[in-house]
């Protein structure tokens, strides 16, 4: 859901020049960090009892993985240069230049 919703917010603040790779990778980078956010570290699954479902999560955790392990070129590669800008610049400035250059300040 939060990867859909950058999408939106992305074309309703007037991002319109960016490629796939750029746009993906942000929208990845956003719906990590939303992750990030409602589980906490990975290692928060721990500790549950067995269930025969996966726990919220547990969900979380395999969610964030896959997405760090994606190794397409929008999606996957998309995602770590986005990352390690943002990582690097903060989500601001790494917005900033996306929407000057089309590009992450890298």
């Amino acid at each position: 859901m939060a990867h859909e919703m950058m999408h939106a917010w992305l074309r309703l603040s007037g991002y319109q020049r960016l490629s796939k790779k750029v746009e993906e990778g942000i929208c990845q980078v956003m719906a990590y960090m939303w992750l990030d956010a409602e589980i906490g570290p990975s290692d928060s699954a721990a500790g549950h009892v067995a269930s025969e479902f996966p726990s919220d999560e547990q969900l979380g955790v395999f969610f964030k993985y896959r997405i760090e392990v994606d190794d397409s070129p929008d999606y996957g590669e998309g995602f770590k240069l986005a990352h390690r800008a943002v990582k690097e610049y903060g989500l601001k400035e790494t917005l900033h230049c996306m929407q000057l250059t089309g590009g992450f300040p890298l």
